[in-house]
């Protein structure tokens, strides 16, 4: 990381280390510059030093590590390992701004967009559409979704041939694929048919 930094006019690496001892006297020397570091120091032992040498810090966390402890702690960037060079010098740009940095995770960036294509979907299939897919999800027939239904398997099949349509699915096994891919569960699909 730190020959993606050193291009930068305004950015300069001063220190390296791998131990806390050594980091704690770094922090004394070089008061008032950013701290970029792995979530595997002691982060509760640093943030103090950290808040009394004056200086920001930045932490680096894998991918799956949630940057809720991160944030209660009061570390001044978040920002995700594999992510891009250009990412991390927007980071840092930021810290030395005295601006706050959070980096979504990548993993919560698809799950927020898994979410609204989810609404979406939702939102596009009326509420006897919903009803029939929660059912066809819990492998139910035709037959037996008419019968709960009170209507006729004839009209259970244009329903299912629009809700295909609207999904983008053609069979009772792809729509099921659909749906778990874009987390529509027969509990969402039931929330508001009742």
């Amino acid at each position: 990381m730190e020959h993606i930094l050193a291009h930068e006019d305004n950015i300069q690496v001063i220190a390296k280390c791998d131990n806390q001892v050594r980091l704690h006297q770094l922090l004394n020397y070089f008061r008032h510059s950013i701290l970029l570091c792995s979530s595997a120091f002691d982060w509760q032992a640093l943030i103090p030093h950290i808040q009394t040498t004056g200086c920001r810090s930045i932490v680096l966390l894998e991918s799956g590590e949630s940057p809720r402890s991160w944030l209660e702690l009061g570390v001044n960037g978040i920002f995700y390992r594999q992510s891009s060079s250009l990412a991390l010098i927007d980071c840092v740009q930021k810290v030395l701004k005295n601006d706050m940095y959070l980096q979504m995770p990548a993993d919560s960036l698809a799950s927020l967009y898994r979410q609204a294509i989810s609404s979406q979907i939702f939102s596009m299939l009326s509420r006897k559409e919903r009803l029939i897919v929660a059912y066809v999800l819990q492998n139910w027939k035709t037959s037996d979704i008419a019968a709960k239904m009170q209507t006729t398997e004839q009209t259970v099949k244009n329903y299912l041939r629009s809700v295909y349509r609207k999904t983008g699915t053609f069979d009772r096994l792809s729509l099921a694929l659909f749906a778990a891919q874009n987390q529509l569960f027969p509990s969402n699909l039931l929330s508001d048919t009742a």
